[in-house]
């Protein structure tokens, strides 16, 4: 479904958000924002953006932020049906409840995580991959990679994956410039970790990858073989 309702707090909102537009590469001047409450005026207007033609390999989204009136909610049911691939409608909001039930079946519904549990959940990431990170010798780093990727096995992994990329750019963001307890040869391998993740994101979102499968294979390559670029 190109439609999307994204429930949750705001910082987990805005994590979503950016990490969205990152892997769908929707540039800026394709993101229409809308920062008050929607109205029947505001969905006409939205009907007339989405009704202009678009380039066959561009996207764009139209950002509902502060909620939308049920009147206007009507007015974008045909829309919502008719949405090409490569055009996007995400509500923000803080339950579903405030949509009426022929929006919720024509939409995905997305809930996000409490601040609290994003926070225990980012903890559990940051600990596991320093730790596979941190390893002298290759079997124990490899060993530790592949524990750790049984531990993500019972979660939602499209959903951890996004995590793991995050806490894995800040785990080297520390061991470059906070001097965390990683050597100079395991950062060469986080480099390329992360530039794997970030590479194939869009891949494994846009198909049906086994996650956990790619994530050890990644280890592998990254701690089995030369760095190359």
């Amino acid at each position: 479904m190109q439609a999307q309702i994204i429930i949750g707090n705001h910082p987990s909102q805005e994590e979503f958000l950016s990490l969205f537009f990152k892997t769908q590469k929707i540039p800026p001047f394709y993101i229409y924002e809308y920062q008050d409450i929607v109205k029947i005026e505001q969905a006409r207007e939205i009907k007339k953006i989405i009704s202009k033609k678009i380039g066959q390999n561009e996207k764009r989204v139209i950002l509902i932020r502060e909620g939308i009136l049920q009147a206007a909610q009507n007015a974008l049911l045909k829309t919502l049906e008719e949405l090409s691939d490569n055009t996007f409608i995400i509500f923000l909001a803080s339950t579903k409840e405030e949509f009426i039930p022929t929006i919720l079946s024509r939409a995905k519904i997305l809930h996000l995580e409490s601040g609290t549990q994003v926070f225990e959940e980012d903890k559990k990431i940051d600990s596991g991959l320093l730790n596979v990170f941190s390893q002298g010798k290759m079997n124990s780093a490899i060993y530790s990679a592949f524990s750790f990727c049984e531990s993500l096995s019972a979660k939602k992994e499209n959903k951890e994956i996004e995590k793991i990329l995050l806490c894995s750019r800040k785990i080297l963001i520390q061991g470059v410039f906070e001097k965390k307890n990683i050597s100079p040869n395991n950062i060469k391998k986080l480099v390329e970790f992360t530039f794997l993740l970030e590479k194939n994101l869009p891949l494994i979102f846009e198909n049906n990858i086994n996650i956990r499968l790619f994530l050890e294979n990644s280890f592998l390559k990254v701690f089995m073989s030369k760095i190359t670029y």
